[in-house]
């Protein structure tokens, strides 16, 4: 993108801080996975680097596993802007005893950073990263994830819940 896409405003909001907000609504702990950490000093949060930098959202999950101490990590990009209370209190409280549960969307789509993870699937992780197999997608395969249903009944639903910005060109109009 050329900038740092958790920076761009939405509604006037760095992305970034609008998503903080809603998660620290729900959760009593928020932390930051970033490699430039003065970047998000404003936010007046935990902000920890990678341990294995370049691994991309797994490497951001071995980090805040590494970092915390709570028994689940609920992962969510800085780019889904349109997330909500709601819809994280959801997924955290869905009945299941996998060790993931994983947004899964009526076009079929599985969404891996919008997810909450044991801690218990922490050696999984580390594995993964060892052997360079990045994928989420594998992670949740590998653990027997439960895949959250998001429909259009539900009544925080909107289509733009899960919608993620990777250029500017998402972001057009938004300001």
């Amino acid at each position: 993108m050329g900038v740092d896409k958790a920076l761009i405003r939405v509604r006037g909001t760095p992305m970034i801080a609008g998503i903080t907000e809603v998660l620290q609504a729900v959760f009593p702990s928020v932390c930051i996975i970033a490699n430039q950490c003065e970047t998000y000093d404003f936010l007046n949060l935990p902000v920890f680097p990678d341990i294995h930098p370049y691994c991309g959202p797994l490497g951001g999950l071995h980090s805040a596993f590494s970092h915390t101490r709570t028994e689940e990590v609920f992962l969510i990009g800085c780019d889904m802007p349109f997330v909500s209370r709601e819809l994280i209190e959801y997924i955290v409280h869905y009945p299941s005893t996998a060790p993931a549960r994983a947004a899964h969307t009526k076009d079929g789509r599985v969404h891996p950073i919008c997810s909450v993870y044991h801690r218990n699937i922490f050696p999984l992780v580390a594995d993964a990263i060892a052997h360079q197999r990045l994928k989420m997608l594998d992670l949740l395969r590998a653990s027997g994830a439960t895949l959250v249903p998001l429909e259009p009944d539900l009544p925080f639903y909107h289509p733009d819940l899960l919608r993620n910005f990777n250029d500017h060109s998402s972001a057009n109009g938004i300001e």
